[in-house]
């Protein structure tokens, strides 16, 4: 090889493993420290559990973020959704209200995570994470700290104002206005039930940044949210005495799979062929539909792609799509709407390549589901589509 080509040959792989690096460590909060555990399934009671559990990460005095150790039904029953990747994600509130707790100072919750390096002053960063808005785990949350007042009105709703603040020493001392994060969407932060949205922000390091701390560093007076009639209901609780009949707002969400590099974060990849090989069955997490719709949407395709892999890699296994939903509406209904997204996951399979032959697409309805159909959580877990090798 030529000496120019062979320098521009390193040059790429140079550029091309930087990009690769996430420099977050444990970024999908899979690790605990040697010797640590954390109950499934629970919301966390203090900040202790939560920072001495976690490898690489921390919180902060009256900071409760809950650390979710996802467990599959029949195992225990998990009201929070599953995580975006692994068994383990991270949830935080970032809007309530002094004036709904009677309190001086409105409560919000705080991780902070480490790098493995510190920044490169001047050099530019992405900054990406997935998240979820939960609205059914902060209302949940909500009343069973206030399970003692009868008749509590609780607004989950989705809230803007989500900083990231990048420090080059641990900080010991985190609460609203102490420190002015680098990172910040503004917006309400809406996501569909069970959906994971990918956040990413590009930045320059005006510092050597070994350190960043995550959540809502603004006051919730001056936090955007999604609740039409917000002002009015603070007007009610500043001209209500009783804290019991004061209406409560949150806003709760869930992270997972932080990255930080010199380039994008890389495509997820989908644990199908996995799945597949170790349970015969796999179930698609993001592929999602509208309402009474059965058009595949954009998010579905990182999954679909990675299945026509393993079939083009398995020529001997065929697969059954199957479609199913929960027990609301009519039973026909539901079953030939399940059976038309079974069949819009088959088409795009069989127009990607892989033989219709090999492809077999069936709708059930809600004859068989996976969880009770009595929450809003398990008619979630119901509405899905899944892969069987048949």
């Amino acid at each position: 090889m030529k000496p120019v080509l062979l320098f521009l040959f390193f040059l790429v792989c140079e550029e091309m493993a930087a990009q690769a690096t996430n420099l977050v460590l444990n970024p999908s909060f899979e690790t605990f420290k040697p010797g640590k555990d954390y109950p499934a399934c629970t919301y966390g009671a203090n900040q202790v559990g939560f920072t001495q559990a976690l490898q690489d990460w921390g919180t902060f005095t009256e900071s409760t973020p809950d650390l979710v150790v996802w467990k599959p039904e029949g195992e225990k029953e998990c009201f929070f959704p599953k995580p975006h990747s692994g068994e383990k994600a991270v949830g935080l509130i970032t809007y309530l209200p002094a004036i709904d707790m009677g309190r001086t100072m409105d409560y919000h919750e705080f991780i902070q995570g480490k790098l493995s390096k510190p920044l490169e002053k001047g050099k530019e960063y992405t900054f990406a994470f997935y998240i979820q808005l939960g609205k059914d785990v902060g209302e949940k949350h909500i009343r069973q700290l206030y399970h003692m007042f009868k008749n509590l009105e609780v607004f989950s709703l989705a809230a803007g104002t989500l900083g990231v603040f990048f420090s080059e020493g641990q900080e010991r001392y985190m609460t609203l206005d102490v420190a002015f994060p680098q990172l910040v969407w503004y917006d309400p932060i809406e996501t569909k039930p069970g959906e994971w949205v990918l956040l990413s922000k590009t930045f320059k390091a005006e510092r050597p940044y070994q350190y960043f701390t995550i959540g809502n560093f603004t006051t919730d007076e001056n936090t955007a949210t999604s609740l039409p009639d917000n002002a009015e209901i603070t007007q009610y609780n500043l001209n209500t005495k009783n804290i019991q009949l004061k209406k409560r707002r949150v806003g709760y969400y869930l992270f997972d799979d932080f990255w930080l590099g010199e380039g994008p974060p890389p495509a997820p990849a989908p644990s199908i062929a996995e799945d597949l090989k170790k349970s015969k069955a796999y179930t698609f997490k993001n592929v999602n539909f509208e309402s009474g719709k059965w058009d595949l949407l954009a998010g579905a395709m990182p999954e679909l792609d990675g299945l026509i892999d393993f079939l083009k890699s398995n020529a001997e296994v065929n697969v059954e799509i199957g479609g199913h939903t929960d027990n609301l509406g009519n039973e026909e209904a539901n079953r030939v709407l399940s059976e038309k997204r079974a069949e819009s996951v088959a088409n795009y399979l069989v127009s990607n390549g892989v033989a219709s032959s090999r492809v077999v697409a069936k709708g059930y309805g809600k004859r068989k589901p996976v969880a009770k159909n009595d929450t809003e959580t398990g008619r979630l877990k119901n509405r899905r589509v899944e892969c069987n090798i048949r």
